[in-house]
């Protein structure tokens, strides 16, 4: 049985995992979390600024070895949908405000856009919040499904920036 760490011990370590990942993985992290910890069931808010913090404190609260912690760190990836497949519209406004089009065809359910903030938030939303899957060539948001979500994000990602290219 590996040994607990200590409380400041356990801070500064997981400090030092945490410092390392870029703003994509820390919510990927949290995401992770939120799958793996039933405690943890609200939808990942888009406050970058704090979630590097929050994401210490979740994982101190847990009590777990550092080996523990950096296996749990090293298995998002497992579920994370990669960047390649949403840097098209991660950081692109005008395909973004496209890709909100597209989606509000097939739901009234996601908030309107009325500034930059709006945008940044439903795109945060579709990559961590939603089930995003493209079936029967029609864009559905279905229940989350832990294994399927990568593979439904990425081939829906994939055709959907295909289809934004062609149009271009």
């Amino acid at each position: 049985m590996q040994s607990k760490l200590n409380n400041n011990d356990n801070r500064s370590k997981i400090e030092i995992l945490i410092m390392g990942c870029n703003e994509y993985e820390t919510y990927w992290h949290i995401y992770n979390y939120r799958m793996s910890y039933e405690k943890f069931k609200y939808p990942v808010s888009r406050e970058s600024g704090f979630h590097k913090d929050m994401l210490i404190e979740l994982l101190e609260k847990l009590d777990r070895s550092e080996s523990e912690i950096e296996i749990f760190l090293k298995n998002t990836p497992r579920i994370m949908t990669p960047f390649q497949y949403v840097n098209w519209f991660y950081k692109d406004d005008r395909a973004s405000l496209w890709l909100k089009i597209v989606c509000n065809r097939f739901t009234d359910s996601l908030p309107s856009i009325n500034n930059k903030s709006d945008i940044n938030k439903f795109v945060h939303n579709l990559i961590y919040n939603a089930n995003l899957a493209i079936r029967n060539n029609v864009v559905c948001f279905i229940a989350s499904v832990f294994k399927q979500k990568k593979l439904d994000s990425i081939e829906s990602f994939k055709r959907l920036e295909k289809i934004i290219e062609i149009q271009k």
